[in-house]
Parts: structure tokens; sequence; C-alpha cells
């Protein structure tokens, strides 16, 4: 009789250890930051945009729960960047819009003490971005507001997050 109740708490005991270890595996893969650095450079001869991923790394760890929700915002404009999180289905689990990073607008005081305001086109500007990944991303895809519906059919930049 004591045998079979030692059986059956070594039974219990490798059955809790293996539901332990799928969850911290499950846990592990939601408490991952990615740091995405990319580079936007407009090709004037061509008169096209490009998108290039610099950087790439995902590390352990969870976003404070307002920047969790991402960096941008839910609404966009035409012409801003979007960026789109995406399963591994390619179904959207989230899309966010920033500022085009091409165009700063510039605020200063002139010689006369009056508020002035430039806005300048840049060639190039880095883009960083640092997301919380949930079990179901697989993809960030990059493109600015309203180019697709001008017929391009990819994005700027497409970036496979793996696990």
């Amino acid at each position: 009789m004591k045998m079979h109740g030692l059986k059956v708490l070594i039974f219990a005991a490798i059955i809790a250890a293996t539901v332990s270890a799928q969850s911290n595996n499950a846990d592990r893969r939601a408490d991952r930051i990615v740091f995405l650095t990319a580079s936007l450079v407009y090709d004037s001869v061509s008169q096209e945009h490009r998108m290039t991923l610099l950087s790439q790394n995902i590390v352990q760890g969870r976003l404070k729960s307002a920047v969790a929700r991402g960096h941008g915002r839910k609404d966009g404009r035409e012409g801003e960047l979007v960026y789109q999180i995406l399963d591994q289905n390619l179904d959207l689990i989230d899309e966010r819009y920033l500022p085009w990073p091409l165009e700063k607008s510039l605020e200063f005081v002139d010689e006369e003490g009056n508020l002035m305001r430039k806005q300048v086109h840049l060639d190039n500007s880095e883009v960083f971005l640092r997301l919380q990944l949930t079990p179901e991303t697989r993809r960030v895809d990059f493109d600015r507001r309203g180019r697709r519906l001008r017929g391009d059919s990819q994005p700027l930049l497409s970036i496979e997050l793996g696990e």
C-alpha cells in the first residue's frame, strides 16, 4: 500500500513539474520586449522611401502598462508612419501611428521676439520603437499611411520576430 502511495506521489510531482515548466515557457514568451531601430531614407533620384532594419534586440522583461499598449496613437493621418503588429497568420493584432520621421517641425524665437514655426524635410532619419511582445506576435510591418492605397503592395519594412 505504501509503495502505491509513493508511486502516486512521484507521478503527481512529475505532472506538476511538467505543467509548471510549460507555464514558465509561456510566461517567458509573454515577458519579452523588442527594441527595434530602423533607418528611413528618401532617395531623391527615384523619389522613393526606403526603410532598413538597423538592429533588433529581444530581451526578457515587461514594459509599464501605459507604455506596453504601444508607442504612438491608435488613430492616424495621411502620410504618417504606421506600424502593424501581426500574428503568425498575418492577422492584425494592433496598429499604431507615429509622426512621419522625415518631417520635423521646429519652433524658435526670431530676432524680433516672435515665436516662429518652420517645417523641415529630412533626407534620412532613424526610427526607434520598443514593444511588449505577446505570445502571438510574429511580425511588425512599417509603412506610410495611404501609400498602399496608391497600389504599392509591400510595406516599407517587414520584420519577422521569430520565437
